[in-house]
C-alpha cells in the first residue's frame, strides 16, 4: 500500500515537471518545521553533514523518481540545517530572574509606539549595579510625547526593572519567548522614570529614522489618533499602535 501509494505521488509529480520550481520551497519548509518540533537542540552540524551526504546522490542520481526522493531529503536537510545555523548565529544571553530597579543606560536601536506608551529596544546596556545584563532589551516608556521620544542612535538613561521573557500563556498561542529570541530580544522590563537623552546621533539607522519621521509626520497632519495609527500600519507597517476597538471594527 505504501509502494502504490509513493509510485501515485511521484507520476503526480512527474506530470507537474514545468512547476517542479514552485514545490522546492516546500521540503525546506518541512526541514524548518521539523527543526522547530524538536524538544532538544541537536549538534549544530547535523543538518550540514546531510546536506553533503546527500549531494552527491543528488549529483549522480540517474532515475528520475530516485532523483525526486534524494532531491527531497537534500532540501530538507538544508531547510533544517538553514534553521540550526540561524538559531546559532543569533542566539545571545537570555535574563533568568526578575531585577530590582537598575540604572541602565544605553544605545537605542528601535523605537516601537503603543497606545498609551512608547517601547524602546536597547544594546550596548550599562548599568552602575552589579547586573548580569542581556545584550539587548525591550522596554516599556511611561508616557512620553513625539518631543520628548529619543530616535534610533540616541544614547537613554533610565531607572528600570526587567524581567525574563514570558511563555506562552496556552499551548499553541504566540511564542513571544521565540520571536524575541530571534531578535536577539534577552529581557523585557518597564521604566520607573523618564527617559534621559545622554546623546543624539545622526550616524545610522537610516531606514529606522524614516519610519519614525513619516510617523511623527502622519500623527502632526492627522489628529484623529485611531486613523492616524492605521494610516501608519499601511505606510510604514507599524501597527502596534492601533487600538484593540479599532482592529475589531476592521474585522468586522
Amino acid at each position: 500500500m505504501f509502494f502504490g501509494f509513493l509510485k501515485a505521488f511521484i507520476d503526480d509529480i512527474q506530470r507537474q515537471r514545468e512547476r517542479w520550481i514552485f514545490w522546492l520551497p516546500v521540503p525546506m519548509a518541512a526541514g524548518i518545521a521539523f527543526y522547530f518540533t524538536l524538544s532538544f537542540e541537536p549538534w549544530v552540524g547535523w543538518g550540514t553533514l546531510f546536506c553533503l551526504l546527500l549531494l552527491p546522490m543528488v549529483v549522480m542520481s540517474y532515475r528520475q523518481w530516485f532523483f525526486i526522493i534524494i532531491l527531497s531529503l537534500f532540501l530538507g536537510a538544508l531547510g533544517f540545517s538553514s534553521a540550526q545555523w540561524r538559531t546559532e548565529r543569533v542566539a545571545a544571553p537570555v535574563l533568568e530572574r526578575e531585577t530590582r530597579p537598575l540604572q541602565i543606560e544605553g544605545r537605542v536601536i528601535e523605537v516601537d509606539p503603543l497606545p498609551g506608551a512608547d517601547r524602546l529596544i536597547l544594546d550596548r546596556l550599562k548599568t552602575t549595579s552589579p547586573a548580569d545584563l542581556p545584550e539587548k532589551v525591550r522596554i516599556r516608556l511611561k508616557k512620553t510625547t513625539e518631543e520628548s521620544l529619543p530616535r534610533a542612535g540616541d544614547i537613554v538613561s533610565l531607572r528600570a526593572v526587567l524581567l525574563p521573557l514570558s511563555a506562552p500563556v496556552t499551548p499553541g498561542a504566540f511564542d513571544f519567548q521565540r520571536h524575541a529570541f530571534f531578535k536577539g530580544i534577552g529581557a523585557t522590563g518597564y521604566a520607573l522614570s523618564d527617559v534621559t537623552i545622554m546623546s543624539q546621533s545622526q550616524q545610522g539607522f537610516f531606514f529606522e529614522h524614516l519610519r519614525q519621521s513619516i510617523r511623527g509626520k502622519i500623527e502632526s497632519v492627522i489628529s484623529d489618533h485611531d486613523t492616524a495609527a492605521v494610516t501608519t500600519a499601511l505606510l510604514i507597517g507599524e501597527s502596534n499602535n492601533i487600538t484593540d476597538e479599532t482592529w475589531e471594527a476592521v474585522r468586522t
